[in-house]
């Protein structure tokens, strides 16, 4: 692995996590290509989202199949 200009052993085990506090950070596209980036932010608006699709599927399994198929051919 190459940092600057120094060459450094790379052990298959090393992991990096790197986190920040900013809500919606902006990262170019050559950094998206390099590393994996998982966004752990939790909006209300989308944690009700998920408990509604879990509530219908339980409730109302064709409705939620209903609602697919249009997400698909839109």
């Amino acid at each position: 692995m190459k940092i600057g200009d120094s060459i450094i052993p790379y052990n298959k085990d090393f992991k990096l996590f790197l986190s920040t506090t900013i809500p919606n950070p902006h990262y170019p596209p050559e950094t998206f290509v390099k590393v994996t980036i998982i966004n752990f932010g939790i909006t209300l608006n989308g944690l009700e989202e998920q408990m509604m699709t879990l509530l219908i599927n339980n409730e109302m399994p064709d409705l939620e199949q209903r609602k697919n198929a249009i997400l698909i051919e839109v």
